[in-house]
């Protein structure tokens, strides 16, 4: 391995990784330079390039690392990336296909496929992949919710609404919008319509709650409150109910009852990253720091998610400037 190739690729992932594309671009041309067949520099070259859009070159470069025979899984996952920015949603599920042959536990790849399935209204083969991933990645929120579409477009309502309340537990922050992938003036209408028929669906009641929650300005957040409680009462030991109970009343300013409501999922399910954030906002609102900033401290050990733990560390040091 030439060590100054090397170099300039390192140094190009950190600028990419860092949203310098030009920068990134500058290094990686250089470590291919030094090293032009090293098919890991050519891959992260098509990724820079499709950052900045060169779509041509970065199919250039996924080609040739293909014909070469090395990183094919990976050459082959990023062609489908490339195929989905420009919105040819069958070559993309190909590459993706591809891919998963090479790579048959790339649950990446099943993520995205998965994806390309669901715009393509091919649901049953959305529904697999999302099994396969969920398998492998059982609080995978995403892949819930992507299920919970397909099920819901192939006409398979009560499945699909289990399914977005399990992936909203792992996505608290999920607008109603985005779950449904439909205009607000049809999703209460549509939760009206099932709980007419499933006057005890739990999951319902739930998924009404949480669209008055999106949808409502704040002096109509009892209407969110009074669905979360009637989940709770038809299921009491859902701690995702109570999660969004809390977040209500927080909104609310009943510091008292979000406590409550978040303690009870809490003792449910300790180690949940957005619970722990919420019980530490509940504390903070309290008062309370050091229990804040000991939930969030628990919260950041247990978060996968990078984007979530900058947001982590963020409320912790504005916290502790405000203590000093």
């Amino acid at each position: 391995m030439n060590s100054q190739a090397q170099s300039h690729y390192e140094q190009s992932l950190a600028f990419f990784n860092q949203g310098e594309d030009k920068k990134a671009l500058d290094e990686i041309d250089q470590a291919l330079s030094l090293d032009p067949d090293r098919a890991a520099y050519r891959i992260l070259r098509a990724r820079v390039c499709l950052e900045m859009h060169k779509t041509a070159q970065a199919i250039q470069e996924l080609e040739a690392v293909i014909q070469q025979g090395e990183q094919v899984a990976e050459a082959h996952f990023q062609l489908g990336c490339v195929y989905d920015f420009t919105r040819d949603l069958e070559e993309a599920a190909s590459q993706f296909t591809q891919a998963i042959q090479h790579d048959p536990e790339m649950v990446e790849g099943y993520r995205r496929r998965a994806l390309s399935h669901l715009l393509l209204e091919q649901y049953e083969a959305a529904i697999q992949d999302c099994n396969f991933i969920l398998q492998r990645q059982p609080q995978d929120g995403l892949s819930y919710i992507r299920r919970g579409r397909a099920h819901y477009r192939s006409g398979d309502h009560l499945t699909a609404i289990s399914d977005f309340v399990q992936g909203l537990y792992y996505k608290s922050r999920m607008s109603a919008t985005i779950l449904w992938s439909l205009a607000k003036w049809r999703v209460i209408p549509e939760l009206d319509a099932i709980i007419a028929q499933e006057p005890d669906n739990a999951d319902a009641y739930f998924l009404r709650g949480h669209a008055y929650d999106t949808y409502r300005v704040a002096a109509e957040l009892p209407e969110a409150i009074r669905d979360y409680t009637r989940a709770i009462e038809l299921s009491p030991d859902r701690p995702v109910f109570h999660l969004f109970r809390s977040q209500a009343y927080l909104k609310q300013g009943d510091l008292d009852a979000a406590l409550q409501d978040i303690d009870h999922a809490l003792a449910r399910d300790p180690a949940h990253v957005d619970a722990l954030v919420l019980r530490g906002r509940i504390y903070y609102r309290q008062e309370k720091k050091h229990q804040a900033m000991r939930d969030w401290q628990d919260a950041l050990e247990q978060c996968p998610d990078r984007v979530k733990a900058v947001e982590i560390r963020q409320m912790m040091k504005t916290a502790s400037e405000s203590t000093d």
